[in-house]
């Protein structure tokens, strides 16, 4: 049937009030989910039945649902909604004063914590590599032309041949399981800067995190996230940690676990030996500070997450245009670096 007559026969038919109120339940998304089937509500004890459901009393016997997309090359409107509840999240969970989160979790001990990759090789850069020499192939050491900040060479190796793109490979496929080992050994590392075991420090201090990634131009992620120190409660849900708890033992016991962190990876096909798996030597861990409104680090951290959000949301094509132009194993990169769903 043509599109038109498709579309007319839609907007006369009896139940398009109907149809039109169940497409604007959904968002107007553009994939929307086709459901089948029914639903009935008892009364427990009685038996009797409260509420039914059936999708064969709704326009052409469907029920529609979100598809959740995130990526907004998918589905503007369901990228959307996930970019607005992240950015919900966050806020609340790093200044308080909405989704039922009291704005004295402002207070709590809490850092924005920024983690990288290893380097694998020199990349073309904004800034001027002063290292000096060639390598075996006859390319700089590091890159010495000025680029622009548009430029498409940003991010490629300055010599294939050097780059290990290999390593580059098995740690992203890696880095999920690197991020996880660094968060029990942070609160391994908490403890030890309290002078307590990591029993007695369970009871006493809860560890909470929102993190999210972002790809560098040379292809590989890093990782943003909020790290907030919380208290320990059968009631209260957001106390705030003993005074003893400071942010200063959460800094220090971040820079141990960073350092002590390390996942050991199988051979890669044409490897020898297991490669040890670690955090690059560039992390940065910021104070949050909350004074009046959105100040300091913490509007600079919200400026963060909300950009990784929005880059996430047109994953597809910003990938393909800032991944490697010199890349050969970019395929295989992207997908261990797909997020399962």
């Amino acid at each position: 049937m043509p599109l038109a007559e498709s579309v007319a026969r839609r907007l006369r038919s009896p139940d398009y009030d109907r149809w039109m109120g169940n497409a604007a339940a959904t968002g107007y998304c553009h994939n929307p989910v086709r459901l089948v089937g029914s639903s009935t509500t008892l009364h427990e004890p009685t038996g009797e039945v409260l509420a039914d459901y059936a999708s064969s009393r709704e326009p052409d016997g469907i029920t529609f649902t979100r598809c959740g997309n995130r990526r907004a090359i998918r589905c503007a409107s369901c990228s959307h909604e996930y970019k607005g509840d992240t950015w919900h999240m966050i806020m609340a969970g790093a200044a308080g004063g909405m989704k039922e989160v009291p704005e004295a979790v402002a207070t709590h001990p809490m850092v924005f914590l920024t983690l990288t990759a290893p380097s694998f090789g020199a990349v073309h850069t904004l800034s001027t590599d002063r290292r000096k020499g060639t390598c075996e192939h006859g390319m700089p050491r590091g890159c010495r032309c000025t680029h622009a900040e548009d430029d498409p060479e940003r991010g490629d190796a300055v010599c294939p041949e050097c780059y290990d793109y290999v390593g580059q490979v098995v740690w992203q496929y890696h880095a999920p399981e690197l991020w996880r080992r660094f968060t029990i050994r942070l609160r391994r590392e908490l403890a030890r800067t309290l002078g307590i075991t990591q029993r007695v420090a369970s009871r006493i201090v809860r560890v909470q995190f929102a993190k999210v990634a972002e790809f560098q131009r040379r292809g590989v992620v890093h990782f943003h996230a909020i790290i907030r120190l919380d208290g320990v409660d059968p009631v209260d849900p957001f106390p705030r940690a003993p005074a003893s708890v400071t942010t200063a033992h959460l800094i220090e016991a971040i820079g141990a676990a960073v350092k002590k962190t390390n996942v050991v990876a199988a051979p890669a096909p044409g490897d020898d030996s297991s490669r040890e798996l670690r955090w690059g030597k560039q992390f940065d861990a910021r104070v949050i500070v909350r004074r009046d409104g959105l100040d300091g680090s913490l509007r600079s951290c919200c400026r963060c997450v909300h950009r990784q959000v929005r880059h996430e949301s047109y994953g597809g094509s910003r990938l393909s245009e800032r991944w490697p132009r010199s890349y050969p194993a970019r395929e295989a990169d992207r997908a261990a670096s797909r997020p399962v769903r």
